[in-house]
């Protein structure tokens, strides 16, 4: 791990609304396909800072096959790309001049097979091949293993206003050489996020609203105390997030403007060393997520 720097990027990157149940996709076949596109004021990764200047753009785009699907079970298999292109980084984390292209920070490759079970439970597992072209050090390889509870369908029936998932994970790195001496470490994440089932009105427009909390954890080295031991709370991050449905036509798959605003602690010495010294960050967002 890189451990002067490393980012949450939400696991938030499509915003899936847990607030308004899917709309029935035009889209019958085995192919799934997603998109994002977002502006970031900061850019911070599991409570490490990134780059907090310049402009910060982080396109994503995602191809899933359904392997079996009833009413009860489904699994997909996912691959996708996503990156980060900053337009004013100098140096990266340990100093170094960024080297060419200057623009391209990071490129990672995702592949991860999931299941939903009873339309309640979701677990997977996902690989990840961390790439960045402009920084001096090298790459990191990650498997992780989730699990989260979709409350959606247990609050509507309970006439809830609200809904209230539950997820975790754990990432192990497999490989890394993105600096000298770096070790293979563990990586966990716990949060909840809490959705209105009823859409927010503002005039004509909707909103669909969630408001998502996390702790990152260090199982292993990822996070550290000032004197080297590992520390196990990194961050607790809390935000809120907004989508709106864009008015497309069907047969051109679901489009949504997304808006969030996040606040992290970061408890470790690491994070907060990363982070200039301050123990509170901010960041934002905003984007457009597309899924056919």
């Amino acid at each position: 791990m890189r451990k002067l720097l490393l980012s949450l990027a939400l696991g938030l990157g499509l915003m899936a609304s847990t607030a308004t149940a899917a709309e029935e996709s035009p889209n019958k076949g085995g192919l799934k396909f997603d998109a994002t596109l977002d502006v970031v004021s900061n850019y911070y990764f599991r409570g490490y800072l990134q780059t907090n200047s310049g402009f910060i753009v982080q396109p994503g785009v995602y191809v899933g096959v359904s392997v079996f699907e009833n009413d009860q079970f489904n699994l997909m298999l996912t691959g996708g790309v996503w990156s980060s292109m900053h337009t004013d980084q100098k140096s990266d984390a340990l100093g170094a001049a960024i080297k060419s292209p200057e623009g391209l920070y990071e490129i990672d490759f995702v592949v991860r097979l999931d299941t939903v079970i009873a339309k309640q439970f979701k677990v997977g597992a996902v690989f990840t091949w961390y790439t960045y072209p402009s920084y001096v050090s090298g790459e990191i390889l990650e498997l992780g293993f989730e699990g989260r509870w979709l409350s959606y369908e247990t609050a509507k029936s309970a006439g809830s206003p609200v809904s209230f998932d539950v997820y975790g994970g754990v990432y192990f790195e497999l490989y890394d050489d993105s600096f000298a001496g770096a070790s293979n470490d563990i990586f966990a994440k716990l949060g909840v996020e809490l959705g209105l089932l009823q859409p927010v009105k503002a005039g004509d427009v909707s909103f669909e609203i969630v408001f998502p909390i996390e702790l990152g954890l260090s199982f292993q080295d990822y996070y550290f105390e000032s004197d080297g031991t590992n520390d196990v709370l990194g961050y607790i991050m809390a935000g809120a997030q907004a989508g709106m449905n864009l008015p497309m036509p069907a047969q051109y798959g679901a489009w949504k403007v997304v808006a969030g605003a996040y606040i992290y602690y970061l408890q470790s010495d690491s994070v907060e060393n990363a982070n200039n010294g301050e123990e509170f960050a901010y960041s934002a967002k905003v984007g457009l997520a597309i899924s056919y």
